[in-house]
């Protein structure tokens, strides 16, 4: 039998492993040809939508906290002419980092920081990110410093005048085993659920970003797709047969018992705001930002090393 035959081809990139798929590509590692540097590829279909997203990413490289796009490009999978979106390559996602490391809660709060952050900054463009959750929040370490990186998921929306639906959104964002449903605020939930477009407002990224926040302050979890592996998330029920929050929270007044272990009077206010059923009641995310640092100084002064063990191989991200 003859060798292998890779039938990806991207010129300027050596491709190596696949490390994730997500709601609208596969993504691949890949090394630059000329520099040697890692970077993240997403395969893509040539689709008006996807050439639409590609629009959109320009705008996001402005952020420290917001995975930096490099560029696209043509490639092929075998006979067929596909797109690659590079950007650059984070090792560690949110969701793998505070479930294997020993993450204090100061380090904690930076990455909320970081991660409300990114969202006023994605919400002053006019964009909603409309998919918060571990596998889309990635961690890469900067001069041993640890930094948040959201990555582009695909499902971002840029809302202009009354463009303010999800009908778009696949059905298959609702029927996930692990990963988005966990993360779907009440209004997105009940519209996929009934098959019903929803109109919405940021609103719905800052009930994700409350679910992650509480997740990992209190280091909640579900088992993941693998028997040894574990998925972030908070949840209803029990953990073999876990329930969204979503879904509990639209059946009617339940009290959640939201970060009991954090003990962060004002942090622990600002997640139950956060996961208002009424979207009306939920702060914005420049408020989330200014409570979680109000107190710190600025988050960005160089004050603190990541517990990173680069020796301990994590799975990378999917976005």
């Amino acid at each position: 039998m003859g060798a292998f035959q890779n039938p990806l081809h991207l010129e300027g990139y050596t491709l190596g492993d696949k490390i994730g798929r997500g709601a609208s590509g596969t993504v691949f590692s890949v090394k630059s040809t000329e520099t040697g540097r890692a970077y993240a590829a997403k395969k893509l279909l040539i689709e008006d939508r996807f050439i639409r997203e590609i629009g959109v990413l320009p705008q996001l490289r402005k952020h420290p906290n917001i995975v930096e796009f490099v560029e696209s490009k043509l490639g092929r999978d075998g006979e067929t002419q596909v797109l690659f979106v590079i950007s650059e390559f984070c090792p560690h996602n949110i969701g793998n980092y505070i479930l294997k490391q020993h993450v204090d809660v100061v380090t904690k709060r930076h990455i909320a920081v970081q991660l409300a952050d990114a969202i006023t900054f994605l919400h002053k463009n006019g964009i909603v990110y409309c998919d918060i959750k571990p596998q889309n929040v990635l961690l890469t370490v900067n001069e041993a410093h640890l930094v948040l990186k959201v990555v582009d998921s695909g499902l971002a929306k840029v809302l202009t005048g009354s463009e303010n639906n999800v009908n778009n959104l696949p059905r298959s964002y609702m029927r996930s085993a692990v990963g988005t449903r966990f993360y779907l605020s009440p209004e997105i939930y009940q519209s996929l659920l009934n098959n019903q477009p929803v109109h919405y407002t940021p609103s719905v990224d800052i009930f994700s970003m409350g679910l992650l926040l509480w997740a990992m302050f209190d280091g909640l979890s579900i088992p993941g797709s693998c028997q040894e592996d574990r998925y972030l998330t908070p949840f209803a029920g029990s953990e073999t047969d876990p329930v969204p929050i979503a879904q509990v929270v639209t059946q009617g007044n339940i009290e959640l018992k939201v970060m009991e272990i954090e003990e962060n009077v004002r942090c622990k206010k600002l997640v139950c705001r956060m996961l208002s059923v009424d979207p009306k009641e939920r702060p914005n995310a420049q408020n989330v930002m200014s409570t979680l640092t109000r107190g710190f100084g600025d988050y960005r002064v160089k004050q603190w090393v990541s517990p990173v063990d680069d020796d301990t191989p994590q799975s990378a991200a999917v976005y």
